[in-house]
């Protein structure tokens, strides 16, 4: 369901589902993880999280339960994954691979090993991270990448596949990338002088991505939606209006 169709139900009056879940996110210690870890936590939905990374976390709650795991062993884990919406804020870049085929290992086999499992385990829902101009006929690697695991994706048994497609992030990172931060401060001029004019290319705040993986996942249809930049914006808007 697309995010204008959500805000038309809630005008109306339609409740969004609302019911006990369980979320399962990978993750955690990522930019838009670590913001959809704070917001699955609040969520009055949500009556339990579970966390699964190779890495500790800062953060507890009566709600969260985290393990550090091998996470190229996903078999290890499966039995872990446990709930209804299962949360993927995965990714890393050529720089951090070192090659095109660590790349692709991590951000479309691994990923896609843990969405398959996920289906296996009887999860309800796939919420997942992709790119502004993902497409497995692109010319451009990381894109192809992108397009390729969404392709993918989607064809598993879920009830709904949402795939959020953002441009660049915007947030605090533990290391700085050169790219994002102009890309940052370019956009934020070109908006000033001529509103939103860069459509779904512009770059997007890593907590709106989040707000809006979450308020994805309480629609009212099955399927698979594909989320761009400026509806993006919309469902995270909407997320604060519940």
């Amino acid at each position: 369901m697309k995010a204008k169709q959500l805000l038309e139900y809630a005008q109306a009056g339609v409740e969004l589902q609302q019911h006990a879940k369980g979320a399962v996110l990978f993750g955690a210690t990522g930019l838009i993880g670590r913001s959809c870890l704070n917001r699955l936590i609040d969520h009055q939905t949500y009556n339990k999280v579970i966390s699964i990374g190779r890495k500790p976390i800062n953060i507890s709650h009566p709600k969260l339960t985290h393990y550090e795991v091998d996470m190229q062993d996903v078999a290890s884990y499966r039995h872990l994954m446990r709930g209804d919406d299962l949360f993927i804020c995965l990714g890393t870049t050529m720089k951090k691979a070192g090659s095109k085929d660590a790349f692709y290992a991590i951000d479309h086999n691994l990923m896609f090993d843990i969405a398959k499992t996920g289906s296996l385990q009887n999860m309800n829902q796939l919420i997942i991270v992709s790119s502004v101009g993902a497409d497995k006929n692109s010319f451009v690697f990381y894109l192809k990448v992108k397009g390729e695991l969404e392709d993918d994706v989607r064809r598993l048994p879920f009830w709904s596949v949402q795939i959020m497609r953002p441009s660049v992030l915007l947030g605090h990172r533990k290391e700085r990338r050169l790219g994002e931060k102009v890309a940052g401060r370019l956009s934020k001029g070109l908006q000033y002088f001529s509103g939103s004019i860069l459509g779904d290319i512009a770059p997007i705040k890593a907590d709106d991505v989040a707000k809006a993986m979450i308020q994805s996942a309480q629609g009212l249809e099955k399927g698979t939606y594909i989320h761009h930049g400026s509806e993006i914006v919309q469902l995270a808007k909407l997320f604060n209006q519940s």
